[in-house]
């Protein structure tokens, strides 16, 4: 098997160059919030949150299969 040596290609950015998930998150202000349907999806979105953004979230049950998080720091 040749290999063909090529210059001058870009490399594109590792990972699957989609925006940042949860983005919305670095938006937000101190006392905004958003509702989720599921508590593992309420975790996930928590854990995410402070892990890559360094964005504390708090979370509560609100009835209804239904959780808010709210940007706490």
């Amino acid at each position: 098997m040749e290999f063909k040596v090529e210059k001058n290609v870009p490399m594109p950015t590792a990972g699957n160059a989609q925006q940042p998930k949860y983005n919305f998150i670095v938006e937000m202000e101190i006392g905004d919030s958003f509702e989720v349907n599921k508590k593992s999806l309420a975790n996930a979105i928590q854990q995410y949150s402070s892990r890559v953004h360094k964005v504390k979230l708090s979370q509560r049950a609100m009835g209804d299969s239904k959780w808010r998080l709210w940007r706490v720091e």
